[in-house]
């Protein structure tokens, strides 16, 4: 009788462990959406890199992991980084392909791809447009 006491408190004890164990993760995803609410966004991401690094197995890795991402891409950042945000997005679709917000991660990535195809277009077109007024004042001055 008494061992079985001994092990019942045992189980009890192993319980409750693992239960606290699964909730941090949660705890921590909790504490870096309020900073990120809070429009502290560096202090958000190194809570969400933490989870990431912590907890890669769990589903607050998956939520971190799009928190990161949209984080780079939230107006209110002044550390916004559309570049970056792709990246993590890629990491996202590649890591979590199953997961119930793979499908927004998709669209924000295609959305930030067609941002960067078009920066890099405008790069492109000033570039020339410097070249043809150039040329332009090279004419206009032989032309004197």
């Amino acid at each position: 009788m008494r061992n079985k006491t001994y092990v019942i408190i045992l189980f009890i004890i192993l319980m409750f462990q693992s239960c606290a164990a699964l909730t941090v993760p949660q705890q921590d995803l909790s504490r870096a959406d309020n900073l990120f609410s809070s429009k502290k966004y560096g202090d958000a991401l190194a809570v969400y890199r933490k989870i990431l690094r912590d907890y890669p197995g769990s589903h607050a890795a998956a939520e971190a992991q799009f928190s990161i991402a949209y984080t780079l891409i939230c107006p209110d950042n002044s550390d916004m980084d559309y570049e970056q945000a792709l990246v993590e997005f890629d990491k996202f679709i590649k890591l979590y392909p199953d997961d119930s917000m793979a499908y927004e991660a998709d669209n924000w990535r295609m959305l930030l791809k067609t941002l960067s195809d078009a920066r890099k277009e405008n790069v492109k077109l000033n570039s020339k447009i410097d070249q043809l007024k150039q040329l332009d004042i090279r004419r206009e001055k032989m032309s004197r």
